[in-house]
């Protein structure tokens, strides 16, 4: 994110810039944009797949309740237990709002740290 940011406000900011530039700044921003999208969709789509076997086996028992052994009702009732996550340091766990949320926070750091330095008159 930090290499998101630094380049972003490097392009919006630059006042003489060649095309090599230009295209370098473009470039690397679409690069660290993928990155960044790719490892927090990933993460919030294996966070909602692992909900899904949950709820399979919590209601597998009622559909078949004479074939199931005690050793694999057990196993189901640990599967509907267990909590299967990504998290961000164990205190927020990871899902589609946070891709949006994090560019916004980056576009708000830009602003603010555009328009630190000029004096309104």
């Amino acid at each position: 994110m930090v290499g998101l940011f630094w380049k972003c406000y490097t392009l919006a900011f630059a006042t003489h810039m060649s095309n090599e530039e230009y295209v370098s700044l473009i470039s690397f921003i679409c690069y660290f944009l993928s990155f960044h999208v790719m490892i927090i969709l990933s993460a919030s789509l294996a966070n909602e797949m692992a909900i899904k076997p949950k709820g399979f086996a919590q209601f597998l028992p009622c559909r078949l309740p004479t074939l199931l052994n005690p050793q694999f009702q057990s196993m189901l009732k640990e599967i509907g237990i267990q909590k299967y996550r990504l998290t961000l340091w164990q205190f927020y766990v990871l899902r589609r709002s946070i891709l949006l949320a994090s560019i916004g926070t980056l576009l708000t750091y830009g602003i603010l740290l555009g328009t630190l330095g000029k004096h309104s008159q």
